[in-house]
């Protein structure tokens, strides 16, 4: 502690220090000391004066910048890929997930999740596509008979009677139509057995021309879709040419099943006729294409893939807008946000609820938006 002058009463020194004016406190007045310092001469009490004075050169190291502690490979740790700085684009559909990338730090000692998740919309559209039209049927026009009650491609496999017509009705198209009469007890169908493995996955559209005088007697059926027998409607019973069409849905794992383009009756009344002229059959190839430019709606529990508690991430738009919903796996401020290029919805996963939780938002040129 510096030692007070001496010779000059405590009451005529020049820089005194007053403790405390308040009831309780001792009154005193304390010297003060010239200290030098940094920014120049200060006063101090004699319990702060520094002994020795501070030194106005740096210590060895003093102001370096630490290289900070060296991280060692873990040589138990092989086969890591370099760390993925490249963060894909993800396009979301009404019905995908948003999924979680996972990279290794830079020491690749441990893989942790990307903060940072970019999307956009995109609606997937099954297209057919009409180039590729494929007829499957032979003989549709109901024309090439080897006699009179036998066709060439067309063959009977329930009860009726099948003959060539030329009037009564007059051919919807061409010089004959196909007239079927049911048998007692028994409707009747003749059909074309096919075997097309290209049909597999696709969509069958069989049409005919049909002609009856009675309700509920004709109509048309593809048989081998999925759920079994695809109907069409049936005819009205007018007495005139009606188009009937049936379109069933293939069997995506066909690799050469047996398909029946079928015309048929359930009526098993004595003496019912149909006659049936200018039929087709094709299948179309679908061809899946995505459109953007309108915003997707994703409307699937847990619309961003679940992680560890604690973890954070950002979706950030970078196309098309996509929509997200509150609800399941997903805790937004609002019922929902629109997702647009540049949009950027933070959040943080919740284990205990099983969802992520929004923490902020914020809007194209960084406006914030929503609650807080």
């Amino acid at each position: 502690m510096q030692v007070p002058s001496r010779g000059i009463p405590l009451k005529k020194k020049k820089f005194l220090l007053r403790d405390s004016d308040r009831s309780g406190f001792t009154h005193r007045n304390v010297e003060l000391f010239l200290e030098k310092d940094y920014n120049g001469p200060v006063y101090v009490g004699g319990d702060e004066f520094d002994m020795p004075p501070p030194s106005d050169r740096l210590y060895p190291g003093e102001a370096d910048i630490s290289p900070g502690d060296v991280c060692t490979f873990n040589t138990a740790v092989t086969n890591i890929a370099p760390p993925n700085v490249t963060i894909p684009v993800q396009n979301i559909t009404p019905t995908s997930q948003i999924s979680l990338f996972q990279v290794a730090d830079n020491a690749n000692q441990y893989d942790y999740n990307q903060s940072i998740l970019y999307v956009q919309g995109t609606h997937v559209i099954t297209q057919l596509t009409t180039a590729g039209l494929v007829s499957v049927l032979s003989d549709g026009a109901m024309q090439l008979w080897s006699s009179s009650t036998s066709m060439t491609y067309w063959t009977v496999v329930a009860g009726g009677n099948l003959v060539q017509t030329t009037s009564s009705p007059t051919p919807y198209q061409g010089t004959y139509c196909a007239g079927i009469s049911t048998a007692y007890n028994a409707g009747f169908s003749i059909n074309q057995n096919q075997s097309y493995p290209k049909w597999a996955g696709n969509l069958v559209t069989f049409g005919m021309f049909v002609w009856c005088n009675t309700q509920n007697v004709a109509q048309l059926y593809v048989n081998g879709n999925p759920s079994g027998q695809k109907f069409s409607a049936f005819h009205p019973g007018n007495s005139s040419w009606v188009y009937l069409v049936v379109s069933s849905q293939t069997l995506a794992s066909d690799s050469g099943s047996n398909y029946t383009l079928n015309c048929y009756s359930p009526n098993t009344m004595n003496g019912l006729s149909a006659f049936f002229c200018a039929g087709s059959a094709t299948y179309a190839v679908q061809a899946t294409s995505s459109a953007s430019g309108y915003p997707v709606v994703l409307n699937i529990p847990n619309p961003i893939a679940s992680s560890f508690n604690g973890d954070l991430c950002t979706v950030q738009g970078v196309g098309s807008s996509l929509v997200l919903q509150n609800g399941t796996g997903l805790q937004l401020y609002t019922p929902s946000i629109q997702i647009n290029s540049g949009t950027m919805l933070n959040l943080i996963y919740n284990t205990a609820l099983a969802s992520w939780v929004e923490t902020s938002r914020m809007g194209p040129n960084f406006n914030l938006m929503g609650a807080f």
